[in-house]
């Protein structure tokens, strides 16, 4: 039987800091340990199937290095969750010219800027969906450009109209669901984007409320 998994350059985590110390980083047993722990109770909705591998396969090929990502976090009650993501790098978004609807992004990496004698975000981690497919991607950049333009985004939205929540060690998680559209592109060396919000008129075609 062929690999459905072999479309995928490897595992990465967010919230590794959850897992036994002396577990092997491997998919099948991070997802051993999982079940174990009665972390996955929906595998169909949390684990990255052969099916969604499959779709996912549609999109992207080998050469775009994707990975699996397991996310391991704390809900508001502080009990741990599981999930499987597909992860895309920014570098991939970029080659491939693709447009994607931002879900959410959360601002992380409190970092001192001494040129400015303060704090800012040193990274940024994001969810996003494709037009042609059912998933939710994830990616995250530590780019200079990149990190500014969504801390400078951040404080533009209205907590009245989107989710804003200050979580511990100064995150900062925001939801937009698909509200916003981004493109990266490379500018000289380093990587950049471009935001634009998404028009009544196409809420409407969503049936998205709030559109006038």
């Amino acid at each position: 039987m062929e690999n459905p998994y072999k479309l995928f350059s490897g595992i990465a985590f967010w919230g590794s800091e959850f897992l036994p110390r002396d577990i092997v980083p491997s998919l099948d047993e991070t997802r051993r340990w999982a079940f174990k722990e009665g972390l996955v109770w929906e595998p169909e909705a949390q684990l990255i199937t052969p099916e969604r591998a499959e779709d996912v396969g549609k999109l992207f090929g080998v050469e775009d290095r994707l990975f699996v990502l397991v996310q391991i976090y704390r809900n508001d009650k502080g009990e741990l969750n599981y999930l499987e993501y597909v992860y895309v790098p920014v570098a991939t978004l970029i080659k491939k010219g693709i447009e994607i609807s931002l879900v959410w992004w959360r601002m992380i990496d409190r970092i001192w800027d001494s040129a400015k004698t303060g704090e800012k975000y040193g990274g940024v981690r994001f969810g996003f969906w494709l037009p042609e497919s059912s998933e939710e991607f994830c990616s995250e950049s530590l780019g200079k450009l990149v990190v500014e333009k969504f801390e400078e985004l951040s404080g533009k939205i209205d907590p009245n109209c989107y989710e804003v929540k200050k979580l511990s060690e100064g995150i900062l998680d925001i939801e937009v669901d698909g509200d916003v559209k981004v493109r990266f592109f490379k500018r000289g060396r380093s990587f950049d984007v471009e935001f634009s919000w998404i028009s009544d008129e196409e809420k409407q075609r969503s049936g998205k409320p709030g559109a006038s």
